[in-house]
């Protein structure tokens, strides 16, 4: 019976560790089929842009995904990507170009079906042949008009940027032991065109496009997660110095942004995301009033993401809007990329500046390893919500 008893408990610990282990990485199981994601879902012809490349890409991730890549180099790769989804609305050229939105595109001859979400405002849908979806955001709409996702693009600088925080964030997640996971980001498209953003008055900024795994988004109005799961992944990422408040941080109260997929354990989108140097207001949820996230709540300065590194050299700045460093600098990379003409140098001066912010991150949480779930190391925590798969387990094996 004693010998029964310590093979169970081995036995627990090591489900308990593939178990955290797996909810805390990218996206084990990603959606294949259009119909999974909508039995009933709208579909629209894209048409293929000759201008595209990659310019960033999480080659592992894709060659588990799509086996069919397992064998192919880098560039192979990026070939085999484009021809799956480097389409974009047939009409984002001539209507774009007519409203002002953006140059005209070089489109080839060949149109093709993907899926169009009613809610995705700039974003599609494109089912694999062999098997498999690839879903993003900033390829076109059907009546482009000036304004911030109404004219269906992205600039290539925010979809940079998003891949480095989503990668980041990634990171984080399985350091936390938290039981959330993210979406898992594929890869940046640079369409090789420009588009107007915001109130220029010319075509200043090259259109870009991100890209990541399959999956359905959550019931709730804009993807956003409720009030439990909110607060719950906030505190964890404002441990490691992050918000999900940046585009609403100047209101009385900081306003959380946490979406992702159906079940509420993997996120995505994290074009509100800042790294904050410390967090003085309350929080609350996107569409609600009551505090989430009480005053006072510090990141933890052995594990918090290198505030001078990512987000302001200014002392006198918590939590930056898009001054931010990480903004800047990406924006001044793309520029040298959009004059680069050989893709080789172009991803070069792209992962080079992938490593100048994620890679200070990376050190810190390998040189900080987590002795216990990040739950149980916040003060006040509070309840894990019941949502959390495998959160029973994680404390057996952390405690």
């Amino acid at each position: 019976m004693k010998n029964l008893n310590i093979f169970f408990k081995v036995s627990l610990v090591v489900i308990s560790f593939l178990f955290c282990a797996h909810v805390s990485a990218q996206m084990p199981y990603p959606v294949k089929t259009l119909s999974q994601v909508n039995s009933k879902m709208p579909q629209v012809k894209v048409q293929k842009v000759v201008t595209a490349r990659i310019i960033m890409a999480d080659y592992a991730l894709i060659k588990k995904d799509f086996p069919q890549t397992k064998n192919m180099t880098p560039e192979q790769i990026d070939t085999w990507f484009l021809n799956q989804a480097g389409y974009m609305h047939s009409e984002q050229s001539s209507i774009g170009s007519k409203n002002g939105v953006n140059e005209p595109i070089q489109f080839d001859a060949e149109f093709r079906d993907a899926g169009k979400p009613t809610d995705y405002r700039r974003g599609l849908i494109f089912e694999v042949p062999e098997g498999g979806l690839i879903d993003g955001k900033g390829f076109g709409t059907s009546y482009p008009s000036r304004g911030s996702h109404s004219d269906g693009l992205m600039e290539l600088t925010e979809a940079v940027r998003e891949f480095i925080f989503s990668k980041t964030v990634e990171k984080i997640l399985v350091h936390s032991k938290s039981g959330v996971g993210a979406i898992g980001t594929y890869a940046v498209i640079d369409w090789g065109f420009k588009m107007r953003a915001g109130d220029q008055t010319s075509f200043n900024y090259v259109a870009g496009a991100v890209v990541r795994q399959g999956h359905r988004r959550h019931s709730g109005m804009y993807s956003l997660f409720g009030d439990s799961m909110t607060a719950y992944i906030e505190k964890v990422l404002r441990y490691y110095g992050i918000t999900s408040a940046g585009a609403r941080r100047d209101e009385y109260k900081h306003v959380l942004n946490i979406q992702g997929a159906e079940g509420e354990k993997y996120i995505l989108d994290y074009g509100a995301f800042r790294v904050g140097r410390n967090f003085r207001k309350s929080s609350m949820a996107f569409y609600g009033a009551e505090d989430l996230v009480k005053m006072g709540f510090e990141p933890t300065s052995e594990v918090k993401v290198p505030f001078n590194v990512w987000s302001s050299n200014d002392p006198r700045v918590d939590i930056p809007g898009n001054d931010e460093l990480l903004w800047l600098v990406a924006r001044e990379a793309v520029e040298q990329i959009q004059n680069e003409k050989d893709i080789a140098k172009a991803k070069k001066i792209a992962t080079d500046l992938y490593n100048h912010f994620v890679k200070p991150v990376e050190e810190k949480l390998k040189a900080h390893k987590m002795r216990k779930p990040v739950y149980e190391m916040i003060k006040d925590f509070g309840d894990v919500p019941e949502k959390i798969v495998g959160a029973g387990l994680c404390r057996n094996l952390f405690n």
